[in-house]
């Protein structure tokens, strides 16, 4: 196969090879064609993953050897190492573990929803959560995680300046996945409460997916939150999120 116009190549022979979803071959490669291919992977690499949420198929076929351990390298620097490695089988509630890390939190091409898990302590809610962001930080996706020590981060950004704390809060609402891990334990102050209710309404509206740990939910919850806002903020996490309770 002889191209002398690579955006000929681009729109004609690239679609003809890649199913709808763009990232299945329909039809073999030859050694012909994959140097001209390769080239051409090369230059979507950076946009096909910023956008394209793949099938675990996918990840498979298309994620070479040397990405997936470049992946594995970035995540074991985000992920903490307790829980870079979870045996099911010595959970308690293995079935629930399972049910949430093959939860979808995307409803759509760059469209998600929350997924919220709750129960007593000790049962692997923060395992199941770090499982469900290692899949889509393989997939592609940007990944960050809150805890009950971000409020002092928070507080932190703030103090050197609003426009610094601004920033910080924006990147929690567009990452296009976030982690809230035991984010409500404890007394909330009335500057974390808000901002972390603006970060799941933002979320929420924009169809940004998000995963979140907790002990409590319902009354119990609200009962740390102001009376404004807890109401408000355990309703919108109904509606959103798919709920599993450990």
């Amino acid at each position: 196969m002889n191209h002398t116009d690579t955006a000929e190549f681009q729109e004609t022979d690239l679609n003809e090879k890649l199913c709808r979803c763009g990232c299945r071959f329909q039809k073999p490669i030859t050694t012909e064609d994959f140097g001209e291919l390769a080239g051409m992977m090369e230059k979507l690499t950076e946009t096909w993953w910023s956008n394209k949420v793949l099938c675990d198929g996918c990840i498979d076929e298309h994620l070479s050897d040397r990405r997936k351990t470049e992946r594995l390298a970035e995540w074991r620097a985000i992920c903490p190492v307790q829980f870079q490695n979870t045996d099911p089988a010595r959970l308690e509630r293995p079935e629930r573990y399972e049910k949430a890390v093959n939860a979808h939190i995307w409803t759509g091409q760059n469209h998600g929803r929350g997924l919220l898990l709750y129960g007593k302590t000790g049962m692997g809610k923060t395992r199941a959560m770090w499982s469900v962001l290692l899949r889509e930080f393989l997939r592609g996706k940007d990944i960050t995680v809150l805890n009950s020590g971000s409020a002092f981060e928070y507080a932190r950004m703030m103090s050197i300046g609003v426009r610094e704390g601004m920033d910080w809060l924006q990147h929690k609402i567009t990452v296009p996945v976030l982690g809230l891990d035991d984010i409500f334990k404890g007394k909330l102050t009335d500057s974390w409460e808000s901002a972390l209710f603006d970060i799941i309404d933002s979320r929420m509206e924009n169809g940004r997916p998000f995963v979140v740990t907790c002990n409590d939910v319902g009354d119990a919850l609200a009962a740390r939150m102001s009376p404004d806002r807890g109401p408000a903020l355990i309703r919108r996490l109904r509606e959103f999120c798919e709920r599993i309770h450990f």
